[in-house]
């Protein structure tokens, strides 16, 4: 399956910007990898921003949901709690997709990682960067 890797990296990418929110919330990073539990220990507040971003994009991806309803004669929920919920397990079952003919698990954050970045970025509470030594700033560049 040549789209295996990039779900993989996309579920890894979500984890790491998770974690990162929960750093910049609690100044803690969880030890969790589990998507479901990164996402509820979020602040509801954030919860909900992120909720209202995903809201906005699911439209331009009606295509697919189609498709996949269509295909499979099912209904696919659009909201992003199903969504991280159903992407539990997709690393232990893309790890092991060759032992199974059907993974258990679904996985439509393919976008979810940009969305994240973006909100991270874009967000103007996180506060000023922390000090390097001699009292410089840390850049980008």
């Amino acid at each position: 399956m040549q789209i295996a890797p990039a779900i993989v990296l996309e579920a890894f990418a979500c984890k790491l910007y998770l974690k990162c929110l929960l750093c910049i919330e609690t100044g803690k990073v969880p030890d969790t990898h589990l998507l479901k539990a990164l996402f509820r220990d979020l602040r509801s507040e954030t919860k909900q921003r992120l909720r209202e971003i995903w809201n906005v994009y699911v439209p331009s991806q009606e295509h697919v949901y189609g498709f996949i309803e269509k295909k499979f004669n099912t209904i696919v929920p659009r909201d992003l709690d199903w969504s991280i919920e159903g992407a539990i397990e997709t690393f232990r079952d893309i790890r092991y997709l060759y032992e199974k003919d059907e993974p258990s698990s679904h996985f439509f954050l393919n976008d979810l990682p940009t969305m994240l970045r973006n909100f991270i970025l874009e967000t103007p509470l996180w506060g000023k960067p922390t000090p390097l030594k001699g009292g410089e700033a840390a850049s980008g560049g």
